[in-house]
């Protein structure tokens, strides 16, 4: 065991501010469009509301991307919506969403992408896309309950012997 106190350096890299948008084009054997839209702000870490307020919403954003863009649209085989928490050098939070799609179909997916943020940010969020998200909380609770149980009920705690 190596015995040294250590510490974190800032080296005050941050996400830019406002909007930037970055095409890259490179041949493939079968065209393929990739959409990743990112949003990052500060955010208060250790606040339980603001966290629980941060995946609710990426839980919600991704119901209303498999309807619009998956289903509706038929653009993809799926949105994934990610939340990502930044404790140091600095607090603040992102929003990374991400799907493949036909090359032709990245402005008018993206636009849709865009436009269902809008819509939540006007209108709120639905019922059912409420009761969908706290379902679907309860759901991994319980599961995560059910992993955690079983190995934590092995854990024996002994007196050290000289066999160890």
């Amino acid at each position: 065991v190596v015995k040294r106190n250590e510490t974190w350096k800032d080296n005050g890299i941050r996400p830019p501010e406002g909007v930037v948008n970055k095409t890259v084009v490179r041949d493939m054997e079968v065209p393929k469009g990739t959409v990743i839209i990112n949003f990052s702000d500060a955010y208060e870490y250790d606040d339980p509301t603001a966290r629980l307020e941060l995946t609710v919403l990426c839980d919600i954003l991704d119901i209303r991307y498999t309807e619009s863009i998956r289903e509706e649209q038929g653009g993809t085989y799926g949105v994934s919506v990610n939340p990502g928490q930044i404790h140091y050098p600095y607090e603040g939070y992102q929003v990374s969403i991400y799907f493949d799609c036909d090359p032709g179909n990245v402005e008018k997916l993206s636009a849709i992408a865009y436009e269902e943020i809008e819509k939540l940010k006007r209108e709120g969020p639905l019922e059912k896309d409420l009761n969908g998200v706290k379902e679907n909380l309860l759901k991994t609770y319980e599961e995560n309950m059910e992993k955690n149980h079983d190995p934590i009920s092995k854990i024996i705690i002994t007196e050290p012997s000289e066999e160890v």
